[in-house]
């Protein structure tokens, strides 16, 4: 522990006893995973700030000539990145290094970057040298225990492709406003990575389900010109044997975290919910202006089971209105 305690959430990347340290362990990790030819370091979210006032990284700012903290971080990395190829392998890491910098505090140009919330400009990475991975967050991180969290529907992530980066919003109120950074594309675009976090494991499969065929389409099939209709009839002939595998024998529990956007849009409600659980095919969506679901109006029905949203238009400003959903599998609603 004394070797790791470097201050501001981050190691102690001054001390080359912690270089040592990290020698040993990376090794370790080359013996373990010996068919990979990738270690990935993180190194992102490093908080940097103050340790330039602490002698012992004012030593080594000024032993290794790098000229500031970010230079001394950047030649930290690329020193693992040598101790990485000297091992055979490739090193990854997460945006937010500083990219511009020259000399002794340069990044390795090797080291393949995987782009998350894009504040820093995919294009400047590749520009200094860099591979990238698109990771966006839009559309493709899941995120959020039980349901409340962010991840965009299928239709979504079957229009994007890995040239487009986009940049961090929530959904469902804003994802389709997120600004996109598409780029020209590259074979400097290595791929994509689709990022599952903070949820139990209980719950993947119904939040990873449906985001995983269009995502895999968009990445092994960059020039396919079908329609969303074309690949959503191939996937559900085939998504559907899982709902026999997967759903118990009763009707699926009812959607939760129903919420609407209240006051958000001009012309109309957008509707959400979560998937409550066991497997329902099909959603059903029931409006209504007093708070009574018993004389409620069916207004969509049949919504297939990829569908987390609905955008209700048949609306009137100032209008109070009440929704419920209700879902369905081959036992019932």
């Amino acid at each position: 522990p004394k070797l790791f305690g470097g201050g501001g959430g981050v190691i102690n990347f001054a001390s080359t006893e912690v270089w040592d340290a990290l020698q040993t362990i990376i090794n370790e990790a080359c013996d373990i995973f010996q068919s990979s030819p990738y270690i990935h370091l993180g190194a992102d979210e490093a908080n940097l700030n103050g340790l330039d006032q602490q002698q012992e990284y004012i030593d080594a700012i000024a032993r290794y000539d790098v000229g500031d903290i970010h230079g001394l971080f950047n030649y930290f990395i690329s020193h693992l990145d040598d101790d990485i190829k000297a091992r055979g392998k490739k090193t990854v890491v997460w945006e937010g290094f500083f990219y511009w910098l020259t000399g002794n505090a340069r990044m390795n140009p090797d080291v393949m970057v995987m782009m998350f919330d894009n504040a820093k400009s995919p294009q400047a990475y590749i520009d200094a040298g860099h591979k990238v991975i698109n990771a966006s967050w839009n559309p493709l991180y899941i995120v959020g225990f039980e349901g409340r969290g962010f991840g965009c529907p299928a239709h979504w992530i079957y229009r994007w492709d890995r040239s487009q980066f986009h940049g961090y919003h929530n959904y469902p109120m804003t994802w389709e406003r997120t600004k996109i950074n598409p780029l020209v594309p590259s074979d400097d675009i290595i791929g994509a990575q689709m990022c599952s976090w903070e949820m139990w494991e209980w719950i993947q499969i119904a939040r990873l389900r449906f985001r995983i065929a269009p995502y895999a389409d968009r990445i092994w099939n960059p020039g396919n010109t079908n329609d969303l209709a074309h690949f959503e009839a191939r996937y559900n002939s085939t998504d559907v044997l899982l709902d026999y595998v997967l759903a118990e024998h009763r009707p699926p529990d009812a959607p939760i975290h129903v919420g609407a956007s209240d006051g958000f849009y001009e012309d109309k409600i957008r509707v959400g919910w979560g998937d409550g659980g066991n497997y329902p095919r099909k959603y059903a969506l029931y409006r209504n202006t007093t708070r009574n679901s018993a004389t409620a109006t069916l207004i969509a029905e049949n919504m297939p089971k990829t569908t987390t949203s609905h955008e209700d238009t048949n609306v009137k400003r100032g209008q109070t209105y009440y929704y419920w959903v209700k879902a369905e599998n081959k036992w019932g609603w």
